[in-house]
């Protein structure tokens, strides 16, 4: 990895290393390192794994624990004559133990850490043996989880075990969603700056400053704004392509802070007419091509694989005739075509279905 290299690195993790050695070592594989002669990550691994547990629940603790009851809680054991003079304060926590249990198994397990690798393009910067890239050991799952946890590592032991740095490092790669909201409008707005431009959304967190008023280059949702507390704690700058300005949220945790920026996006998307439609998808329909385009919008998860019917009959001299229905669970028609062909029929019927979902898709998904 060359110095170039490492700065993109520790742009994407938000973190800029003292001893640039570290952050090399992190990207070297283990079967490289017994190959060459030289550091490799395995004991790097070993660290990101633990501090990769401990900042979780840090962000976890911040997101759903207090020293102090909620309101509503409070209204009750005051209704219920349970709040003692000075009572002490003690931790609350508005998740059981294992609901938080369940959501920091979900943000370590090797399936989101691999996935946020790729996300964030850095296993790229891997160096393997020819061995492992002869047999693509960089496109495993293990992998990608081990290298996620040997980044955190060489951070560890960067920054002297400063659990600040750590989180921050840990919330920029993971940026969880710490909520479990219906609505997780940070994926929706990944989703949409890959598919529109192949790049990432970049945030930025800090505490909470009044350095956005009266900046024009500055938006945020005034009125969430005057609603939350005078001191919500955080701030997330983010910036997408396609947006001039920056967007701002704001939260009493990081996580909160995001998922606000990342909501007032959308909200300024859809306004702008930058938001992505079914149309966008497809450049231009085609019945040659119908049926492979239907795949396409389906692994791009409008809607599921389209099905196909098909039934041969013949006419009076004996001549095939093919009759074929495609159907698309989430759609309310059926479209058919028949022909000689059976190929001929099939590509007949799926454009038909192709033509409707272009133009009624968005409405469709609008009613429901």
């Amino acid at each position: 990895m060359n110095l170039e290299q490492m700065e993109v690195v520790e742009m994407i993790i938000g973190y800029r290393f003292n001893e640039k050695s570290l952050l090399q070592q992190a990207f070297v594989r283990k079967s490289y390192g017994v190959e060459h002669d030289c550091a490799h990550n395995e004991i790097l691994e070993f660290i990101g794994d633990k501090v990769l547990d401990l900042a979780v629940i840090q962000l976890l603790v911040e997101e759903h624990c207090s020293m102090t009851m909620g309101w509503q809680y409070q209204q009750q054991r005051m209704w219920q004559s349970l709040v003692k003079p000075n009572e002490p304060n003690v931790l609350h926590s508005n998740k059981t133990e294992g609901e938080l249990t369940e959501i920091k198994k979900a943000l370590v397990q090797r399936k989101n850490l691999a996935r946020r690798i790729d996300e964030l393009d850095l296993i790229k910067f891997i160096t393997i043996s020819q061995s492992d890239y002869d047999n693509r050991v960089h496109e495993n799952a293990s992998t990608k989880e081990d290298l996620f946890e040997a980044i955190l590592g060489a951070v560890a032991i960067d920054c002297s075990w400063d659990m600040k740095v750590l989180k921050r490092v840990v919330d920029q790669m993971l940026q969880p969603n710490l909520r479990e909201e219906d609505d997780n409008y940070i994926q929706e707005l990944q989703e949409w700056s890959q598919k529109k431009y192949s790049t990432l959304p970049v945030y930025t967190i800090k505490t909470y400053n009044t350095a956005h008023w009266y900046r024009s280059d500055y938006i945020y949702d005034m009125s969430r704004h005057y609603r939350i507390n005078a001191n919500p704690g955080y701030i997330a700058y983010l910036n997408i392509r396609g947006v001039q300005e920056t967007i701002l949220g704001f939260g009493n945790t990081q996580s909160e802070a995001r998922q606000d920026a990342a909501r007032y996006a959308l909200i300024v998307l859809e306004r702008r007419n930058l938001l992505i439609s079914v149309k966008d998808e497809i450049d231009e329909p085609s019945p040659e091509l119908a049926i492979n385009q239907l795949e396409t919008l389906s692994r791009r998860g409008y809607f599921s694989l389209p099905e196909y019917v098909l039934e041969e009959t013949h006419d009076k001299n004996g001549n095939p005739i093919w009759h074929v229905e495609c159907h698309i669970e989430e759609m309310e028609y059926y479209y058919y075509a028949d022909s000689s062909s059976k190929k001929k029929a099939k590509k007949e019927a799926a454009f038909d279905m192709l033509q409707y979902v272009l133009e009624n898709y968005e409405k469709e998904n609008q009613n429901d």
